[in-house]
């Protein structure tokens, strides 16, 4: 199972310094950082933030993937371009909380647009804690997010695809659907509502409506032979 190492991870700062003919004191100018501080993130011993991590790559013009040794790469580039004409989109999915309730739940999907890449990170809605982090491709109908554990934070091993319906537009509400899996390694396959805006509290009623799997999304699903799995929320599907 792979696992993140931080030794890495530095090793790739200093290398990919080296290639672009940075110093080490050139690299922390131009991050705001000491050159000690550099030299504790390329020996291992400190890892940058999210924030960081972005000027690091901004500044070496490398992929977030380059430093954690993803071998993940985008098969069109010309389709890793951002369709929804912002960089911040509201996603929802029912969720089960700690008071055995069962309602939707928000996170953000941050959007990065490079020169030959889409970057997306899923964040908690109310702070900057990164969950995930990956690349967008799309054409005209589709936009899908492939996504890992953000491994600054989250080293165990987890891969996520989002799929989001753009058919019809980016303007309205969008539906979609999130394929991953729970703490315990078990598949989950959840649906999605995605938004260029936060939904109000007052129209959680409407939100929980589009997330419901009514006998149509059923029937569709049992003729394609698709396994539908929330083993948390069963209740709330089995409507």
């Amino acid at each position: 199972m792979p696992s993140f190492d931080s030794s890495d991870f530095g090793s790739n700062i200093r290398r990919i310094r080296n290639e672009r003919g940075f110093s080490q004191e050139n690299l922390a100018h131009a991050i705001g950082k000491t050159k000690s501080t550099v030299a504790r993130y390329e020996n291992g011993t400190l890892m940058p933030s999210a924030e960081i991590v972005t000027k690091i790559c901004n500044e070496l013009k490398v992929d977030e993937s380059q430093l954690f040794n993803s071998q993940r790469k985008l098969v069109n580039i010309e389709n890793s371009k951002n369709p929804f004409k912002t960089d911040t989109l509201y996603l929802y999915y029912m969720g089960h909380f700690s008071d055995n309730s069962f309602k939707p739940c928000c996170f953000i999907l941050k959007i990065y647009e490079k020169e030959n890449s889409c970057k997306v990170e899923l964040k908690n809605a109310n702070s900057d804690t990164i969950y995930l982090n990956g690349y967008l491709v799309s054409d005209d109908n589709l936009a899908v997010c492939i996504l890992e554990n953000y491994k600054p934070l989250f080293p165990r091993f987890e891969v996520a695809e989002l799929t989001i319906n753009i058919a019809n537009g980016t303007n309205n509400i969008m539906i979609g659907s999130y394929m991953g899996t729970d703490k315990s390694y078990t598949p989950t396959f959840r649906k999605c509502v995605i938004s260029k805006n936060m939904i109000p509290d007052e129209e959680e009623n409407e939100v929980r409506e589009l997330l419901a799997v009514d006998k149509k999304d059923k029937k569709i699903l049992n003729e394609n032979d698709v396994l539908y799995l929330h083993s948390n929320i069963k209740q709330e599907y089995d409507k």
